[in-house]
């Protein structure tokens, strides 16, 4: 099963949020960010802080520990 977390932001300025913990793993790989073609290659750990910018979408994967 994979778990996906997507932030969506309708206000007019950035705001401020964290990843959730989520059972199998601690990262969290973005594939959608709604200010541009490419996705950040970043990974990010989970409970990062993370801004997700006004009037945009983020969409994260879970990464499993196999």
């Amino acid at each position: 099963m994979r778990h996906s977390f997507r932030i969506l932001n309708a206000r007019h300025d950035g705001v401020q949020f964290a990843l959730p913990e989520c059972a199998g793993g601690r990262r969290w790989s973005p594939l959608l960010d709604g200010n541009g073609p490419d996705a950040p290659s970043a990974r990010f750990e989970t409970g990062s802080c993370c801004e997700v910018t006004a009037r945009s979408l983020l969409l994260f994967e879970h990464q499993r520990v196999e």
